[in-house]
């Protein structure tokens, strides 16, 4: 006869998985459910926008928005001249948003919705975007300063722009110097591991994976190569001379 030990561990086991795939299956339904709760309250043109953005890149964000509600009102541009403006739209008492990093999204006085949330984050969609980066621990209190943020954009650029900030921010900046402060601009190239490809769903993979290697190559010619963790909803950055900084951004609640 089975040991009833091993019996209740297998039986434990399953519960714990059947209660992950639960969870999953409940959060992607939840998202769904309530943006569809905020958009039966929005102006008729916005949802459809919904149904044609939410199935688009979001490099054709900007031409799917500007069909249906002409030009801008006003427009942010992020570094002179490129494709990944700030958009803006006046939509009846609110403002939709157009932003490639962090989704379409529309907010009033009633409410803020965002039109492309909802949906499983892809490895390679979910890679583009910002980062927070920060300087490592300093002893004896394990002090960090923001040090900027980084730019990784669909044409696979990168740019850091540096915080501004008081004396002792910009003491702890100047100890942290590392390759992305001293080479702020450049291109980066993406090389997946075995198994793993930009469509991959990073809902699929287990905390603790390496998703990607980046090789950074600097406007200067300089060049440095980073690794991508995935954990806990979050991207961390190792090898390198990241021990220097800490560097990480949570996914991107869109496809």
């Amino acid at each position: 006869m089975p040991n009833k030990k091993i019996l209740f561990l297998i039986s434990l086991s399953l519960c714990s998985l059947v209660t992950v795939v639960s969870w999953v299956f409940i959060t992607s339904e939840k998202a769904m459910a309530q943006k569809s709760q905020s958009l039966s309250k929005a102006p008729p043109v916005l949802v459809e926008l919904s149904k044609q953005v939410e199935g688009a890149k979001p490099a054709d964000w900007f031409k799917i928005i500007q069909a249906k509600l002409g030009a801008p009102t006003r427009v942010f541009d992020q570094f002179s001249g490129r494709a990944d403006k700030i958009s803006y739209w006046s939509v009846e008492d609110g403002e939709l948003t157009c932003d490639m990093y962090e989704g379409v999204i529309f907010k009033s006085k009633s409410m803020n919705v965002d039109l492309t949330r909802g949906k499983p984050t892809s490895v390679g969609s979910g890679l583009i975007g910002k980062y927070e980066i920060s300087s490592a621990p300093a002893p004896p209190y394990g002090n960090m300063t923001l040090m900027g943020a980084l730019i990784v954009d669909f044409e696979h650029r990168y740019h850091f722009s540096q915080s501004t900030g008081d004396s002792y921010q910009k003491t702890l900046i100047q100890q942290a110097q590392n390759f992305l402060t001293l080479h702020p601009a450049g291109t980066v190239s993406f090389a997946y591991p075995k198994g793993i490809t930009a469509d991959t769903m990073l809902e699929d993979l287990p905390d603790d994976t390496k998703i990607v290697d980046l090789a950074f190559t600097a406007d200067d010619g300089a060049k440095q190569s980073y690794s991508v963790l995935s954990t806990n909803r979050r991207f961390h950055f190792t090898g390198g001379d990241s021990d220097k900084f800490r560097l990480s951004a949570t996914w991107p609640d869109r496809k």
